[in-house]
């Protein structure tokens, strides 16, 4: 079964922009940068894409980005391939292993690398805390907005 998504209304996405991140109203697209491409990170690099935002995934794994960047995703997910060849086509979704690139790229900056729980049942934050520590010499570019990017990890289970 192919994946089908439509843009939400202009409205809808300016709201979420403005409200969440500060840009004008007048802002429809924003750039966006997705730090980490596995499974759900993809599907969501490439549903932002299909949203209609120019978006950038970063990766340390450079099999991964070329496959990404070719238009090939490397696991199973019921539509997004077709999603993620449509648009690396069309250069609305790209794909680097370059932190300077991404800091220089985004406007808004996805942390989504995993979190896997310590033997105590805690989240361990080291993947976190090697991204920001990676990225953050490279953020030199001003904002209108917060510098503090959106972060996003699965619940623990339990």
């Amino acid at each position: 079964m192919a994946l089908a998504l439509s843009p939400p209304p202009l409205s809808a996405t300016s709201a979420f922009l403005t409200g969440i991140f500060g840009f004008s109203s007048e802002a429809t697209v924003a750039r966006i940068t997705v730090l980490g491409t596995g499974y759900l990170r993809a599907t969501h690099a490439a549903c932002m894409a299909e949203l209609g935002h120019e978006v950038l995934g970063v990766d340390n794994d450079p099999e991964k980005i070329a496959s990404l960047s070719a238009g090939k995703v490397p696991f199973y997910e019921p539509g997004l391939a077709a999603l993620v060849s449509r648009h690396t086509r069309s250069g609305r979704l790209s794909f680097t292993t370059s932190l300077q690139e991404a800091a220089d790229f985004g406007d808004i900056h996805f942390l989504c690398v995993g979190t896997p729980s310590t033997t105590g049942g805690r989240a361990d934050l080291r993947y976190v805390d090697s991204v920001i520590d990676s990225l953050a010499p490279h953020l030199t570019r001003a904002r209108s907005w917060s510098a503090s990017p959106p972060c996003r990890s699965r619940p623990q289970p339990g």
